[in-house]
């Protein structure tokens, strides 16, 4: 009897600890959804540029060729899920958070990347995220 009940606590424990990791995830897509609206209403972007934000490819290994609009996109878009803070400092626990949720297959990965891309230097903030993604993609997933 003490065997049942103790797995069925277990049971509970795994239930409930997967609900919040569901309701989490549902979460951090909301919060994405809600940051991506509000900075595309903040910046000057052409349908050109929506739609690469929309299609997610100013978040894949496309992020090359990007207008300097979509580069402050992405400030932005740091800013408002807490990653970059307003004085423009990386929030290394959030940013953590953050990769681990977008890269799940690949979180051995993260912390070798960060420790190669969270020293890019310069004097425009936008440039400074937009080379920090591409070297997080670059040294994460490659060119998948």
């Amino acid at each position: 009897m003490k065997t049942i009940i103790c797995h069925l606590f277990i049971l509970v424990v795994v239930a409930l600890s997967h609900n919040q990791q569901t309701e989490a995830a549902a979460t951090n897509v909301e919060i994405g959804k809600k940051a991506v609206e509000e900075c595309i209403k903040e910046g000057s972007l052409n349908g050109n540029d929506t739609s690469r934000i929309i299609n997610g490819e100013i978040f894949s290994s496309k992020y090359k060729e990007t207008s300097d609009i979509l580069k402050c996109f992405l400030l932005c878009y740091y800013k408002k899920i807490g990653v970059i803070g307003a004085d423009g400092q990386q929030k290394p626990e959030n940013l953590m958070k953050y990769l681990q949720s977008r890269f799940p297959e690949d979180k051995d990965k993260i912390k070798p990347a960060l420790a190669k891309c969270t020293n890019i230097k310069s004097s425009n903030p936008c440039e400074v995220v937009h080379k920090f993604e591409g070297c997080v993609i670059e040294n994460i997933v490659g060119n998948k």
